[in-house]
């Protein structure tokens, strides 16, 4: 049976990684869990950093012990760099077009890279090993050449530093470590805020019928997205209502297909949401899918979807394409139906050259990187999230992808040192790092994650792709994923944001470590440029924006964050997600639902901080009637009665998570905004598309045993104080009975793998 494919996406094969080496890590993680249970104060780098674990034989560090930690190195007069810089113009690739679809696609690309050429002379290189540039190199990285491994010179000995424009801006290794360092830290500035578990319900409007099993139940919500303005991201005004499209389905059915939801223009009432049922009709099949995109309205207020349709027929791994559709709208009753769906197509499957095709992807599926004689099936493909944005009239996609030949994966980016940090120093300890483990550089062999970019034509409700770009960012050897990317233009810039998780990248200690700390993975990632298709840089300099702050299996787990503008602010935004509770993982009729939105403020220097204002579930518009103190959370009481402290990933790890307060800045009312005119409503075509079936009455779910539904009292429960916690002698007890648990347990087991998903 098939697994939901947008959460498991190692196509029915369980992606496992070897860390016998440091099983050691696990058991010092348990009892340092505890430890921090019974002494809160600890600090992260004190109590669980595992910066310094190597998944390896242990060896002393080649970092000579004179170089300070962060210090700039300089190459001596006998080792001196030289940069050589050669710059050569794509704008005619091998082919001048790529025939996609059965249409001719203009591949639109200016190459430009910059080599590094190191040199030595006064080393005797045939006795170190080292060959000239790996020597000039190793010296400017302050390395003690004597304590290399062999294996350590023979990566040495293939590396080079190319930096490119076709790469886009890079995430680096260096940027992955800051961001598990930062998630680790659990700061304020970015660690998600908590929810109160008990006051959040299942969404009302997904009590409907299923669109592929045809069944009336309560349905799972993952990720949505509201129709916009184009040009400004702002929520669109369609003739008095908000329009959201929302991806859902039966849990643990493999049911994912889109549903169009409303409700009034500014209505923030979570009950007060509507289901127009889905758009594609029912009867849908499982092999046939459509996932995440966006939307925004066409001149005539039709309309427009841009989605990815995922194809599993024939067996295909989760084969990937951006399409589009126009949807036809009526308002009966004052109720929001759908018409007909027209233009309906696939936009691109990739060109081979720019971004990675499916075909490609299977050709190296079972490849062995490494010659061990097993297939690495540590590969990914992605092509999905298109998200639509018009700069000076011209209408551009932005998605998730993997790059194509033009900056593929494998070798070639695994020993280029531009991938792995900005100094030499850095690059180089990175590098070593990656390769001196074998499940490291696996993962990092077949990483090549990017954000996409081509532009469309001028046909507004049946449009084609006009050229296609080389990526705005790219994440070659540190991961395959990056999720959802959404563009919000505040200021004269464009912020650039994308979810990813840590166990899709090439740091296994990393996944370790958070996964102990929190026993969840997710970040949200943040870029900014001044203009499109411009040179991005990553905020809080690592890019990490937000990080997770509770366990993957407890109701308040969010994921799958989406920001949209705050209106009448050129510094904030509002970030949308879901709970992420995949086929009740936080119990039985938990499903998964909106979350509650919240503010995070992007400062002048580039950092970003979470904001103390909260929203009801499923708020997307902010305004001065948004702010609720309903859900507001602390560490204490973000988990449901039962919900313990650890995930089994086949593994019992212990932790404890630390408090955390957002930033309180006094709200200012902004000036009631100018109503959007209201299209005009859509003529109603001859033929309905969408099959006549009864819409079934939302029903409310039934109050929770445990306090959801009632009022809450919230003079003691306000944003500034959400880190307080009172039941210290708990979670003590709850500390020490797990370090017991995780003793028995390894004394039972001698082998972990922490990072298989249950979810």
């Amino acid at each position: 049976m098939k697994s939901y494919s947008r959460v498991k996406r190692n196509y029915n094969t369980k992606q496992k990684f070897s860390i016998r080496k440091i099983s050691t890590v696990g058991a010092a993680s348990a009892l340092i869990g505890s430890v921090v249970f019974l002494a809160p104060t600890v600090k992260a780098d004190e109590s669980i950093s595992t910066s310094n674990v190597v998944a390896s034989d242990s060896q002393t560090s080649p970092i000579a012990e004179n170089v300070t930690e962060g210090e700039e190195v300089s190459l001596s007069a006998s080792a001196t760099p030289e940069v050589t810089e050669s710059t050569s113009t794509a704008d005619s690739v091998s082919e001048d077009t790529v025939t996609n679809n059965e249409e001719s696609v203009n591949l639109t690309s200016t190459t430009s890279t910059t080599t590094t050429a190191y040199s030595a002379t006064s080393e005797d290189t045939s006795t170190s090993g080292l060959s000239d540039q790996a020597l000039a190199i190793a010296k400017e990285a302050g390395l003690d050449i004597s304590s290399l491994t062999d294996a350590q010179k023979e990566a040495l000995n293939k590396v080079y530093s190319e930096e490119s424009e076709v790469a886009g801006t890079r995430l680096t290794v260096s940027n992955l470590k800051d961001v598990v360092s930062t998630f680790l830290e659990q700061k304020d500035e970015y660690a998600i805020p908590y929810f109160k578990a008990d006051t959040i319900i299942n969404m009302p409007a997904m009590h409907t019928i299923d669109a592929q099993t045809m069944e009336l139940t309560d349905l799972d919500v993952w990720d949505s997205w509201p129709v916009q303005n184009s040009e400004t991201a702002e929520i669109s005004n369609w003739n008095g209502y908000q329009l959201v499209v929302a991806m859902a389905g039966a849990p643990n059915k493999n049911s994912n297909h889109l549903y169009l939801l409303y409700n009034k223009y500014g209505d923030n009432d979570f009950s007060n949401w509507k289901n127009a049922g889905p758009i594609f009709g029912y009867n849908a099949l499982q092999d046939e899918q459509q996932w995440s995109g966006s939307a925004t309205v066409n001149s005539d207020g039709s309309i427009q979807l841009y989605y990815t349709k995922n194809d599993t027929t024939d067996y295909k791994l989760n084969s990937q394409s951006l399409a589009s559709a126009t949807l036809n709208l009526k308002i009966v009753n004052g109720e929001i139906k759908i018409d007909s769906v027209e233009n309906d197509k696939t936009l691109f499957s990739g060109d081979g050259y720019h971004y990675q095709t499916y075909n490609q992807f299977m050709e190296t599926f079972n490849q062995d990187s490494d010659g061990d004689g097993v297939a690495d099936r540590q590969d990914n493909f992605t092509l999905r999230d298109p998200h639509i944005i018009v700069v000076d009239g011209a209408r551009y996609l932005v998605f998730e992808s993997n790059t194509g030949t033009e900056n593929y994966q494998g070798d070639k980016q695994l020993y280029n040192l531009a991938n792995y940090g900005k100094t030499v120093k850095d690059q180089v300890t990175q590098f070593l790092s990656v390769i001196s483990n074998k499940d490291n550089k696996k993962a990092a062999y077949w990483a090549n994650g990017s954000i996409g970019i081509l532009k469309l034509d001028d046909n507004e409700k049946n449009p084609s792709v006009a050229e296609v770009y080389s990526p705005l960012i790219t994440t070659s050897v540190v991961t395959d994923e990056v999720e959802r990317p959404s563009i919000v233009p505040l200021n004269n810039k464009f912020y650039l944001f994308t979810a990813s998780r840590i166990s899709k990248s090439s740091d296994i200690e990393g996944t370790v470590s958070v996964r102990n700390a929190v026993f969840d993975d997710v970040v949200m990632l943040g870029f900014v440029s001044d203009s499109l298709r411009g040179e991005y840089t990553p905020l809080n300099n690592s890019s990490v924006v937000l990080t997770a702050s509770v366990p993957a299996s407890w109701r308040t787990s969010t994921y799958s964050y989406y920001a949209v503008p705050v209106k009448g602010y050129t510094d904030r935004v509002l970030i949308t997600s879901y709970m992420t509770n995949r086929g009740e993982i936080a119990g039985k009729g938990n499903n998964s639902t909106w979350a509650p939105s919240f503010i995070v403020k992007i400062n002048p220097d580039n950092t970003t901080t979470v904001l103390a204002q909260m929203t009801e579930q499923g708020d997307w518009i902010w305004d001065e009637t948004s702010q609720s103190e309903k859900h507001v959370g602390n560490v204490s009481n973000a988990r449901l009665e039962g919900e313990t402290y650890y995930v089994n990933w086949d593994a019992i790890g212990t932790y404890g998570l630390r408090p955390h307060n957002p930033i309180v800045e006094p709200y200012t009312p902004t000036p009631n905004p100018t109503p959007t005119p209201e299209p005009n409503t859509p003529n109603t075509p001859n033929t309905p598309k969408t099959p006549d079936l009864p819409t079934p009455t939302p029903l409310r779910p039934s109050t929770p045993s445990n306090g959801g539904g009632k009022t809450v009292d919230t003079s003691e429960n306000v944003l500034p104080n959400t880190g307080e916690s009172d039941n210290s002698q708990v979670m003590m007890f709850t500390g020490l009975m797990s370090l017991l648990a995780a003793t028995f347990y390894l004394g039972k087991h001698n082998k972990f793998n922490l990072l298989r998903k249950k979810y």
